[in-house]
């Protein structure tokens, strides 16, 4: 004789199987918000560091932003004289990398002897509120600073 369940051990079954699902599924989509976050922040703190890079490699003029100076989201970086003063070969990446966040970028002299300068970098960038495609952005901040001798 075939021993099989009964229809009520099945429907218990399927219900804790649901209250098992309900109270973790939050907790999953709570992980998986925080992970494309972080992701976000990642991207834009490499932008930031790009900045300082540029500064590292005397591409950019500290003077030219001792009054800081804003990029807005969707900057054309590509007509932007600044950048021309760098010799970017390609200022279309600049866009394809930088277009995504805004910045203030400042810069302030150290010291005098030797010359060094203070160089700070204001990153905002956007992300979403929650899971839904109707959720709304938030805007995400943060600012780090390196010393350059030029």
């Amino acid at each position: 004789m075939k021993k099989a369940l009964s229809i009520i051990e099945v429907m218990f079954a399927l219900t804790l199987v649901a209250i098992i699902m309900a109270a973790t599924s939050p907790v999953l989509l709570g992980a998986m918000q925080s992970n494309g976050d972080s992701r976000i922040r990642a991207q834009a703190v490499a932008a930031a560091e790009t900045w300082h890079d540029r500064f590292r490699a005397n591409a950019l003029g500290f003077d030219r932003f001792t009054g800081g100076k804003e990029f807005d989201y969707n900057h054309d970086y590509s007509t932007d004289d600044i950048f021309d003063y760098a010799g970017t070969p390609n200022q279309q990446t600049l866009n394809d990398e930088w277009q995504d966040y805004k910045f203030k970028v400042t810069t302030t002299q150290f010291s005098t002897n030797p010359v060094i300068w203070q160089v700070t970098v204001e990153t905002f960038y956007k992300r979403k509120l929650g899971n839904s495609p109707n959720s709304g952005m938030k805007e995400g901040s943060f600012e780090i600073s390196t010393l350059v001798a030029p």
